[in-house]
């Protein structure tokens, strides 16, 4: 080195600190706190002296003297990273209007803008529900076993059969009758769409409504992904959309991923995405995933910002329909200052049907089917949803020690607030996919697996909405518990055991006086109509569901008319998997609390594109 050079060096190096603390410009520096050459404390220096907004000190161990030599890749990601946030931040592609340097968002925060994280104010137990597990298990044996009390109480205990009977069926008829109500609904939106379609384009900028979407994504194949960023590119609201993909450490390929997608996105108005890295203290899942990454994106925005914006999560097997946004800015425009709200679709396992098996579509039509009644009850959201994105900020985003994030979002909002948080139906179908792998029974296994991880998460989330319920909600939580314990039991779980043992007990029951002989007849028959009209109903229902799921000409969204016969044979098998699958999720979440909950990703079937 000449004397020129090092005397230019060391020039540099001292009137660094002076003119570090006039840098306003984004600032990120790489550096390996093992380098023996350049001390570590330099760099926090520098980090202390800079005055930029935007400022971000990355560790790179084993990188050296030369971290962008001996780690490319991580380096590689981190910059590009650091980059894009930092031109979202400062310049973000939301609207035509640039905003003024004023309302620029202050990124160095460590937590969000307003209030405490989740996790903080809600610490999550190791142990959870045991005793609401076990009234579970206690309420299903007396639900389906009480007919069999005939055989030792006497002819007395006819009447009180009568009673659950009548229940029973009150409750199968408001199911149905919620069910043709939703069908309503979905006809006069289908309509308002269509009609509503050729101008739909003319001002995408006319609503004031933006939309902060979230894919999650971990190991899905490329194809489905796809298939879902297409339907949102199309869809009217894409120039108000910001659309963020969720990664997980173990997503392969990050970096192309996201260069694929965003290529699929054109006419949004913003892409980008976050790798949620592995922490000991959370618990694996959709809640500490997307906790992370929208941790980091609101961030990047104001409060103005978080005011306008409304969250919906996507997974990436999920299609949402064209009709999906501009039905969610009608329902946001009508609930303007209405309380804590969470929107739901309604689903139905439209995405890849043609390649699943019977008794995996009767389970889904089973869902399809109570998800009206479920909605209608305020019992839970389901799979996906939408919500203000400052309620969803005040509430701490997702907990990330818990599974169950869909259900989590009513609780967390309800409990933030102080007051039940409500479920506003949006009249439009989403298309999910049945369980599914390349064999019947790896199907069936899939479906259990899924099966027996929803039951524990909502066990796990209601005992979770009692531990934290705010003084005044006692009440509203109590009938919360009660409302979803009985339809979990009566409805989901315990109808088909009910009506097999009233019908035992029919056949096995002493001599009665007439009346209770008569009366215990006709229980039996009734049940019996109630428990078929519900298998033959609910797989045409989710059929009826696919004439009004509005989408472009996709063939991965099937529903052939030749599969409903099977379907409609399997609906007892898939009735019976149901009830198994949940007996033994809550004897395991009795058990082993948390450690009982599987955690598993779905499953994804290799699929051949060019035969779809």
């Amino acid at each position: 080195m000449s004397a020129a050079t090092a005397a230019a060096l060391v020039g540099m190096i001292q009137s660094l600190p002076g003119k570090m603390s006039e840098l306003e410009l984004p600032f990120l520096v790489l550096h390996d706190p093992e380098d023996a050459i350049s001390p570590v404390s330099g760099t926090e220096l520098l980090m202390r002296l800079s005055k930029s907004r935007y400022k971000e000190f990355v560790p790179v161990p084993g990188g050296l003297h030369a971290p962008h030599f001996n780690q490319i890749e991580f380096c590689e990601l981190k910059i590009r990273t650091f980059m894009r946030n930092a031109i979202a931040a400062e310049r973000p592609r939301i609207s035509n209007v640039e905003r003024s340097p004023e309302a620029w968002p202050d990124p160095s925060k460590d937590g969000p803008l307003h209030g405490q994280l989740a996790a903080e104010r809600w610490p999550a137990q190791n142990r959870v529900a045991p005793l609401l597990s076990f009234c579970f298990l206690l309420g299903h044996v007396l639900m389906v076993g009480s007919p069999l009390l005939l055989l030792v109480a006497g002819s007395w205990f006819t009447w009180c059969l009568g009673g659950l009977v009548l229940l029973y069926a009150l409750l199968g008829s408001f199911f149905f009758l919620e069910a043709v109500r939703f069908v309503w609904g979905l006809r006069k939106a289908h309509s308002r769409f269509r009609a509503a379609q050729p101008g739909t384009l003319g001002n995408p900028f006319e609503c004031q409504v933006r939309h902060l979407v979230c894919v999650a994504i971990c190991a899905e194949p490329d194809f489905m992904i796809l298939t879902t960023l297409q339907q949102l590119n199309a869809s009217s609201s894409a120039p108000r959309m910001r659309v963020v993909f969720a990664m997980e450490e173990a997503t392969d390929r990050p970096l192309d991923r996201f260069e694929l997608y965003k290529q699929q996105l054109p006419n949004v108005a913003s892409v980008s995405y976050h790798i949620h890295p592995v922490k000991d203290e959370e618990v694996r899942g959709l809640c500490s995933s997307l906790a992370f990454s929208l941790g980091r994106e609101v961030k990047l925005m104001s409060s103005s910002e978080l005011e306008r914006y409304v969250l919906t999560k996507v997974d990436s097997q999920v299609l949402l329909p064209l009709n999906y946004f501009p039905e969610l800015d009608r329902s946001v425009q009508q609930r303007s200052g209405c309380g804590p709200v969470v929107w739901q679709p309604l689903l139905a396992g439209l995405m890849n049907r043609n390649r699943s098996i019977g008794a995996t579509r009767a389970l889904t039509s089973m869902r399809c089917f109570s998800y009206p009644g479920i909605f209608a009850l305020n019992l839970m959201c389901v799979t996906c949803y939408s919500a203000p994105l400052m309620q969803y900020v005040k509430m701490g985003l997702h907990h990330p020690n818990y599974l169950g994030e869909d259900c989590m979002m009513l609780a967390q909002a309800t409990i933030s607030e102080g007051r039940s948080a409500q479920l506003a139906v949006l009249p439009v179908v989403v298309a999910v996919a049945p369980p599914l792998d390349a064999s019947c029974w790896g199907a069936l296994r899939e479906a259990a697996r899924q099966g027996a991880r929803w039951a524990a998460q909502v066990a796990e989330v209601a005992e979770f909405r009692w531990r934290h319920r705010a003084p005044k909600t006692t009440i509203s939580t109590i009938s919360w518990l009660v409302r979803y314990w009985f339809v979990r039991l009566a409805l989901i779980n315990g109808i088909g055991l009910f009506a097999s043992s009233l019908s035992l007990a029919a056949a096995l029951a002493p001599e009665l006086p007439e009346v209770e002989k008569v009366l215990l007849f006709w229980m039996d028959k009734l049940m019996l109509v109630v428990l078929v009209s519900l298998l033959l109903m609910m797989p045409l229902y989710e059929q009826l569901m696919a004439h009004f799921f509005v989408a472009k000409e996709n063939s991965f969204v099937k529903a052939p008319w030749n599969q409903l016969a099977f379907t409609m044979l399997s609906a007892p098998v898939a009735i019976f998997t149901n009830t198994v699958v949940d007996l033994w999720a809550w004897y395991r979440h009795l058990l082993l609390g948390k450690a009982g909950i599987v955690i598993r990703q779905r499953k994804k079937v290799s699929l051949d594109v060019e035969k779809m």
